[in-house]
């Protein structure tokens, strides 16, 4: 047996003085430390305490703007949702953390408690997350910044392997915006690629939703072909008629109208 590193001595387990709480929610990346204590306070109380900031304050030694944010970020997450009463809130909370897309009028009866399928959600992060670096690496050839998109990923990876593709676009934004020339620049010439005629209308609305995705929202907008071409058909450019057409067209009319 390998030599152990720690010795602990723990106190005897007294009823009432211990808590036991999930580890995915101790190990969520997600939770800020206040937060995550405050959750983890609320969850050890037994269920007919009442919530209170002012006593979380005083237990933690928090003033009140950090336990409002502590709220707000267990809220964002689907661990807490509050409903408003003519005096204070009534709360209700979830292990789960399924609460995000909950109703405040729901009845806690109405909520799912389906446990999270947490193998799912990793495959789907991990499927969102190669979609993401997938479309970086078109436009940034770089192996430092390969690096440190994969640092950035363990990073925002949590307990259940689930990566928070959000946080990770929010921390590469500024290589985006350093190549935000290139990227447009190599987006624009779509138009070229897909058609050479086009209309002056499908270009204008294209050339404005670029602008738009790259300068102003800051990323590499998805699947800019298919954007493309849905302004080419919606937009499609009046037919050129030469005079032998047009000549031809006049006659027909003057027939019809027995003018010729």
């Amino acid at each position: 047996m390998g030599i152990r590193n720690k010795h602990v001595i723990r106190k005897p387990l007294e009823k009432g003085k211990f808590s036991t709480n999930h580890n995915t929610i101790m190990y969520d990346k997600r939770l800020t430390p206040p937060a995550n204590l405050i959750f983890m306070s609320i969850l050890n109380d037994s269920d007919d305490f009442n919530v209170s900031q002012e006593l979380l304050m005083n237990r933690f030694g928090f003033g009140k703007k950090r336990v409002r944010n502590a709220f707000k970020n267990l809220e964002e997450f689907g661990y807490m949702k509050r409903r408003e009463l003519s005096r204070g809130h009534y709360y209700i909370l979830s292990e789960y953390g399924n609460l995000k897309n909950v109703e405040s009028t729901q009845t806690v009866d109405d909520i799912d408690t389906t446990p999270v399928d947490y193998e799912q959600e990793s495959i789907n992060s991990f499927i969102e997350f190669s979609i993401y670096t997938e479309e970086l690496n078109d436009f940034i050839k770089d192996e430092s910044f390969e690096k440190l998109v994969n640092e950035k990923a363990i990073e925002f990876t949590d307990v259940n392997e689930i990566v928070d593709v959000k946080k990770l676009r929010l921390a590469l934004s500024p290589i985006l915006k350093e190549n935000q020339k290139f990227i447009y620049d190599e987006l624009i010439k779509i138009m070229d690629k897909k058609a050479s005629c086009h209309s002056k209308k499908a270009e204008g609305l294209y050339v404005k939703w670029l602008k738009e995705q790259v300068y102003k929202l800051n990323c590499i907008p998805d699947k800019a072909s298919n954007k493309w071409l849905h302004f080419q058909l919606e937009n499609k450019p009046k037919p050129k008629l030469d005079h032998e057409t047009m000549v031809q067209d006049a006659i027909s009319e003057a027939i019809a109208d027995g003018d010729y």
